[in-house]
């Protein structure tokens, strides 16, 4: 139950802002970034109300980036990864806190500090916070394809020649090693690749067809040519992560993303699949708190929390060629995808669409407005006692009823009589709304307002001014 809080109000600046336009925000982002293409779809539940894509996903041939077209995502795939492995604990298949080591080949030798951790755990994998070093110790390091398809017998030699770099659970630091790692041992978890183990559990259940690591020469036509960094006229080579491809290696399009996205926004329902709701959930939960409390690692996922949307759930992915971003509100079920074919990060953009969706999709329950109309002839020099029944009785513990005329009457004297609620709009928490009332003297007055469920609602919460 919401602390019922009420204080005297005052006349708070207010002015409506410019309506969002998305698409020419789009646009800006394209013409004002270089990007060869910029794809980006905005997701809302189960739509999609805005999904854009402009320039080539092949200069040379002239062949324009299309909403078919795939995007190598880099480090998104490991979202992914993070997915697989709670599905797999939800089937009963592996634990979180199981040793990564139980679902590796008999004598391979991990990394280990007597100050840290006895073992490394799948859950110190998906949480960054194994201590594995951010790369292999093993890559080749050449400049076009540091991965090389990196193999399984590397990834094992790599490992006992490995040094952690923090003990096991002593910190955090972002590890492409221990996702795909992750990925490594889920697979084997199956008996099968890791591929195949994404596909059957979530990439088919959720008709994710166009989303892969292997590719035949045939599909590779799909595939956005990739653009150096620095220069997005100058083609460079993909990366091919191998058997690590869990931390890196997914192809996807926007169609198919949204689907994820879609999936993701499902959290906390019942009656989700092919990943329980509770399931999601714990994915998006912090797992380990960041320097300054404002940001945290879940399960792979990034956090930042946020005073007007709550938690924005993102991770992002730049591999040679190509960058990639996406998140969304929980709170708010509203997402943004952002795909690219050169090296340049999309961190930015991704950002800045996400918060210009969430101003334009934000919606509240039409009861606000509704409970804020039957407030409005209350707001004068004399309330009666009528009044007291648009109140929960909760409410009324906390506020006396001879204080709360006195509040209401005192705002009709200082401005005349209410005339209209000129505005709703969502306020910090998802059950409160921001309502602004007109006066007799077109004084503005904002109050944060709570709302009960159920038949007939009552207001449980009431504050006006800062």
């Amino acid at each position: 139950m919401l602390r019922f809080f009420f204080v005297l109000a005052v006349v708070v600046p207010w002015t409506v802002g410019q309506p969002v336009d998305l698409e020419r925000e789009i646009r800006e982002a394209f013409n004002l970034g270089g990007f060869p293409s910029l794809a980006v779809a905005v997701v809302v539940g189960d739509d999609s109300p805005v999904m854009e894509v402009h320039g080539w996903a092949d200069r040379a041939a002239g062949q324009r980036a299309t909403r078919a077209t795939q995007y190598r995502i880099g480090g998104l795939s490991k979202v992914f990864t993070a997915t697989l492995l709670v599905q797999l604990r939800d089937e009963g298949r592996l634990g979180l806190d199981d040793p990564v080591s139980k679902f590796l080949p008999e004598g391979v030798k991990l990394p280990a500090d007597p100050r840290g951790a006895r073992y490394i755990t799948l859950r110190h994998l998906a949480t960054h916070s194994s201590g594995l070093p951010r790369n292999p110790v093993s890559r080749t390091e050449r400049e076009s394809d540091p991965w090389n398809g990196y193999s399984v017998q590397r990834l094992y030699e790599g490992l006992a020649r490995t040094k952690l770099a923090f003990p096991t659970g002593a910190s955090g630091r972002y590890s492409n090693l221990g996702v795909g790692l992750l990925g490594h041992a889920l697979g084997r978890s199956l008996d099968m690749p890791f591929e195949d183990a994404l596909r059957r559990k979530l990439l088919a259940p959720l008709g994710m067809s166009s989303t892969r690591i292997a590719m035949s020469p045939a599909q590779l036509k799909s595939v956005a040519t990739p653009y150096a960094r620095q220069d997005p006229s100058k083609i460079v080579r993909a990366w091919d992560y191998g058997c690590l491809a869990g931390c890196g290696g997914i192809t996807s399009n926007l169609p198919d993303l949204r689907r994820f996205v879609s999936l993701n926004l499902r959290a906390g329902l019942s009656g989700v699949e092919p990943v329980r709701g509770a399931s999601l959930t714990e994915l998006h939960t912090p797992q380990r708190i960041w320097d300054g409390w404002s940001k945290a690692t879940g399960l792979v996922w990034i956090v930042d929390h946020t005073r007007d949307a709550g938690d924005i759930v993102w991770h992002s992915g730049g591999s040679q060629g190509f960058a990639s971003w996406l998140g969304f509100s929980p709170r708010w079920k509203i997402g943004v995808i952002v795909l690219t074919n050169c090296g340049r990060p999309v961190d930015d953009v991704g950002n800045r669409l996400l918060r210009q969706a969430l101003k334009k999709y934000r919606k509240l329950s039409p009861k606000f407005r509704a409970m804020a109309e039957r407030l409005v002839p209350h707001l004068v020099a004399t309330p009666g006692d009528k009044v007291k029944g648009l109140f929960h009785e909760d409410f009324l513990k906390d506020v006396p009823f001879s204080v709360l005329k006195n509040v209401l009457s005192g705002l009709a004297k200082k401005h005349g009589a209410c005339s209209r609620v000129l505005r709703v709009d969502p306020a910090d928490r998802p059950e409160l709304a921001n309502v602004v009332f007109q006066f007799a003297d077109l004084s503005l007055v904002t109050g944060k307002m709570g709302v009960s469920e159920g038949d007939p609602a009552k207001i449980v919460y009431l504050r006006f001014g800062r």
